[in-house]
């Protein structure tokens, strides 16, 4: 049974690794590798996004020469997409919305060792190569709204669920903005001690969905039935009935977008998996991440 809490940390999502290509002609110059490519060739919800790191910092006036020479294509038209950087070595890629559901994207690039630009007096070449796909399940978004206490699952744009649920009481208010579905436990132990509530508890929480990486998941309370669809309640997590939650558990995908909205506090684009969806796209396009 897996210790945590609803301000316990995530673990890192999985990524692929990507062997280094080797240098096919003698060069005195640095070489510009990906260290890592995710996601895996899997099947993801539609709110996962692109995230590549390199073997080494890659300066500002240069990365957008590094992103042009890796290709992002997709099955379906995805409308307005680009690439941002959340620190020297790691860029994301994203569209402006979710992206399609039932497609195929594929992230390509080939070892050319051009050069970049230059790095304290050395050339910079490409030699970055990788050649990856992950597909996208149905549609499927879950708004969460802390006003009216209510969840509704749409899937390839047809309302299919709604669940009533209880978001965080004061001082505990669950996050506003887009999360994704990130991990999952049938069973996670939550207790207090770990989140600094005065309040002493001890929970084994069923069918538990990480949403954050600062602790909020969506999960059954059966502690709590008398209060969903009615007030909020909990200590930032989304709160579920026993069916609506198992219903969940067995019916979701890593990247799934959960969109909270009538809560005073907001999230974090570094909070989870689907925080970067929170950046404004302005902001996105112009390469910051951050």
């Amino acid at each position: 049974m897996a210790l945590g809490s609803c301000g316990a940390p995530a673990r890192e999502a999985a990524s692929a690794r990507v062997e280094p290509v080797a240098l096919s002609s003698p060069t005195p110059a640095t070489i510009l590798r990906f260290e890592r490519v995710s996601p895996r060739p899997e099947t993801y919800g539609v709110g996962i996004v692109v995230r590549v790191t390199f073997d080494q910092d890659v300066p500002k006036n240069l990365r957008s020469s590094v992103t042009s020479l890796i290709d992002v294509t997709s099955t379906k038209p995805i409308g307005k997409a680009a690439w941002a950087w959340s620190d020297a070595r790691t860029a994301i890629y994203r569209p402006k919305e979710f992206w399609p559901g039932h497609a195929t994207v594929t992230i390509s690039a080939a070892p050319t060792y051009e050069v970049i630009g230059h790095v304290d007096g050395a050339d910079l070449r490409w030699g970055g190569s990788v050649s990856s796909s992950f597909r996208t399940g149905p549609a499927q978004v879950i708004t969460v709204n802390g006003q009216t206490h209510q969840a509704t699952v749409v899937r390839d744009g047809a309302p299919i669920r709604t669940m009533p649920v209880s978001l965080g009481m004061p001082d505990w208010e669950t996050r506003s903005g887009v999360k994704v579905l990130m991990e999952k436990y049938e069973v996670r132990q939550m207790t207090s001690e770990s989140i600094g509530a005065e309040e002493e508890y001890e929970l084994d929480v069923p069918y538990a969905i990480r949403l954050t990486n600062s602790g909020e998941f969506i999960h059954a309370a059966p502690w709590a039935t008398g209060r969903l669809g009615r007030t909020n309640g909990s200590h930032g997590c989304t709160n579920l009935s026993m069916a609506d939650a198992e219903w969940l558990y067995h019916n979701h995908l890593y990247g799934d977008p959960v969109v909270t909205s009538g809560t005073p506090r907001y999230m974090d684009y570094a909070n989870g998996a689907g925080g970067v969806w929170n950046v404004p796209w302005e902001a996105w396009k112009a390469g910051k991440a951050a």
